[in-house]
């Protein structure tokens, strides 16, 4: 095994553990592409992909995904249908619970990428011009949605656990971190309910959102649960794109306490807890920090404007941060402009440990090859601890 497979999981752990190791590490995530460079040659699965950056001596980490269940006791119909009124046939799904009927409706306008089914979380599901009509859009449905689910397991469990034992042996074999991805938060609130009612209730009907964070916290514990049963899962990452949209007396009174709970979960059952969220991270650092948070994905000094130095000093070398460079924009600038983007969020945020270096918040389908060059180029200029601050 060389040297660069054998330390990239022990690199990762040292910054999560906000502790310095041989050098701060790379992790680029990669959203709706399957190649680094050559798009002719594409990954077919992530191992393929994580065989070739650990080649190029980058670091990289599998990712497994906690099962959701639903309820025996509730029964799924789906159906086409037209309405005059309606450009576009429209997709009817129905839940019939033990305390309700919930209802779903969208417009199969072109894009939808789903077939005939309407998965329950979606981002395709959250824009008003697709979706007729919301899964949650009242308090009755909120009630409904409480039976929706179970906790996972039977052939459910039994099926993920037989999926994840090959993640778990490739990444032992090839010494890789495993992330599990699962707890939603304020992301399946909006999934369920649109932006619009999600902000409407939260100001005039606080209640009945934390009802509805009620519901998909116990969901989060049971993914925590489900990740748990592995013995490879090193950080259970909350997934939390759409929680900027709570202002900070609303954050602190429905999504911190959330946090918290969920960071507690997982480190009572041995792992550390993640939260990736890219947009208005500056007001809620002190949230983060005390909910108990280990690793911050998304510190975007570009398009969120964060101040990297303000961020290191908030979180005060309790929790790592990953990120420190904007990839939609940067990654589209000059050689030079990349440079000195990375060596800044290197100077800023490594001294200490506690820094992943990574582009926010993904390398994109469309991001130029020249531009993640130059990102790796500038980083292995710059990456050898010990740094100064």
């Amino acid at each position: 095994m060389s040297e660069v497979r054998a330390m990239s999981a022990e690199r990762l752990v040292a910054a999560i553990s906000c502790e310095e190791s041989d050098r701060v590490p790379l992790y680029l995530r990669f959203f709706e592409r399957d190649y680094l460079f050559n798009e002719r040659r594409p990954w077919r699965s992530q191992f393929e992909r994580a065989r070739e950056l650990l080649a190029l001596g980058l670091d990289d980490v599998l990712t497994v995904h906690a099962p959701t269940a639903l309820s025996p006791d509730v029964e799924v119909s789906i159906r086409r249908e037209r309405d005059p009124s309606e450009t576009h046939p429209l997709l009817v799904k129905e839940y019939r619970t033990p305390r309700g009927v919930l209802r779903q409706v969208v417009r199969l306008r072109p894009g939808w990428p789903h077939g005939d089914d309407i998965p329950l979380f979606s981002d395709y599901n959250v824009p008003r011009a697709r979706t007729k009509r919301y899964l949650v859009e009242g308090p009755e449905d909120v009630e409904a949605l409480s039976a929706l689910l179970e906790r996972p397991g039977g052939e459910v469990l039994e099926r993920f656990l037989g999926e994840a034992e090959e993640v778990e042996s490739f990444a032992e074999e090839h010494g890789l971190l495993v992330m599990g991805w699962g707890p939603m938060g304020g992301d399946a609130a909006v999934w369920l309910c649109g932006v619009e009612r999600v902000v409407e209730w939260s100001f005039r009907r606080p209640e009945l959102v934390e009802r509805l964070l009620e519901i998909v916290l116990k969901w989060d514990l049971w993914a925590i649960e489900a990740l748990s049963r592995l013995r490879g899962v090193y950080v259970v990452i909350h997934r939390g794109w759409y929680e900027f949209l709570w202002p900070p007396r609303l954050y602190e009174r429905l999504i911190a306490p959330m946090h918290k709970r969920e960071a507690e979960e997982a480190h009572r059952r041995g792992m550390r807890f993640g939260y990736m969220i890219t947009k208005g991270i500056a007001p809620l650092l002190s949230y983060i920090r005390e909910a108990g948070v280990d690793l911050l994905l998304g510190a975007d000094p570009v398009q969120d404007r964060l101040d990297l130095r303000a961020v290191k000093e908030e979180l005060d070398g309790r929790v790592c941060v990953w990120g420190g460079v904007n990839s939609a924009v940067t990654l589209r600038q000059s050689r030079g402009v990349i440079r000195r983007a990375v060596c800044e969020a290197i100077r800023v945020l490594a001294p200490g440990g506690g820094f992943i270096l990574g582009a926010v918040d993904a390398i994109f389908k469309d991001t130029p090859g020249g531009g993640v060059r130059a990102l790796i180029e500038a980083w292995r200029e710059a990456c050898r601890y010990p740094i100064r601050p």
